[in-house]
């Protein structure tokens, strides 16, 4: 028999959202991530993306948020509700009932999600590494001939066969097979498959793209393109390792003010390297998303307090799960 029949009192209070970003817009009111207000934590349009002067990123505003998202809830028609959204980017949300809930500071963006975006991004963006048998040459079609301090490169692939752009990230996706075989990791580390970057490699979870960016593609290109090559690829590499100090300081196990500002300056070296490398690669909103992790960091704490990652394998198993296409 229950000691207590008719149940009993229990008080909670909700405070962050920890999701993708697909959920986190739409469980907190946000127009979608390619809105034109794009960012949970700021006003800057998505046709400036690419400006990194924090200081000039238009701040959300709480007060101006629950105006618009009240006005949203009384809207009488779908074409007044679709104008709120254009305009301003808010819907209403349940959540606001909640007086102490503040939806700009307590959306959280997702650090798992984040370093996965930002890893992969880099990986098949900007190194062009794709995942087909053979590496698509991704830079050739993206990217205009960059900076001075590429030019040499450029000048020379343009001369050379078509293909060879292709042969050098395949043979860049070779070392890395190579040094993957030759490198003993600590046992809770799950190395990356031998296969990745093929079809036959499958999809690569959130903590092999981190694994990639952070210890096999850095054992690789620190070998190949630091020593023995003509230093045309060094400004290449060390963009790169902005990326991989900031995200080996955003998965720390503990933070403090001063590493948050540590990882905002190697996030700002690396997207200012990677504009003056490549003058027409245009941000992504992950790449915008990571220069306001350091807020989050002293807000909310280091990353493994709020991983989904275990949310994330239930996913997995529950997508895995045969049910012959029947709910239930």
């Amino acid at each position: 028999m229950t000691l207590t029949p008719l149940g009993r009192v229990v008080r909670g209070i909700l405070i962050p959202i920890v999701c993708n970003v697909v959920g986190a817009h739409h469980v907190s009111g946000f127009g979608s991530h390619s809105h034109k207000l794009f960012c949970t934590q700021c006003l800057l349009l998505k046709s400036d993306i690419n400006n990194i002067d924090m200081a000039t990123w238009p701040k959300r505003n709480l007060q101006e948020h629950r105006l618009r998202a009240q006005e949203y809830h009384k809207a009488t028609s779908d074409e007044e509700r679709d104008h709120i959204v254009n305009t301003y980017g808010v819907r209403s949300t349940a959540l606001l009932r909640l007086p102490y809930w503040n939806p700009i500071a307590h959306t959280v963006i997702n650090g798992m999600h984040l370093c996965e975006g930002l890893a992969e991004t880099h990986v098949r963006g900007v190194l062009g590494i794709e995942g087909d048998a053979k590496p698509k040459a991704t830079l050739k079609s993206k990217f205009k001939p960059p900076a001075a301090l590429l030019r040499s490169l450029w000048d020379g692939i343009r001369k050379a066969p078509e293909n060879l752009l292709l042969s050098i990230l395949y043979s860049i996706m070779e070392e890395v097979r190579i040094d993957i075989q030759r490198s003993i990791l600590p046992t809770w580390i799950q190395p990356a498959p031998l296969a990745w970057g093929t079809p036959s490699g499958g999809k690569l979870s959130a903590d092999h793209w981190k694994v990639i960016c952070t210890i096999h593609l850095v054992v690789t290109l620190i070998r190949v393109w630091a020593y023995g090559n003509d230093g045309t690829k060094l400004p290449l590499l060390q963009n790169f390792l902005h990326l991989v100090r900031a995200l080996q300081i955003l998965n720390l196990w503990s933070t403090s003010k001063q590493l948050s500002e540590a990882y905002t300056s190697e996030m700002l070296q690396y997207l200012a390297t990677l504009q003056e490398l490549f003058p027409n690669w245009e941000f992504v909103p992950n790449q915008h998303y990571s220069l306001h992790m350091g807020e989050f960091l002293q807000t909310m704490g280091p990353l493994h307090a709020r991983d989904t990652s275990a949310f994330e394998r239930v996913n997995h198993e529950l997508q895995d799960t045969t049910t012959n296409r029947r709910i239930g």
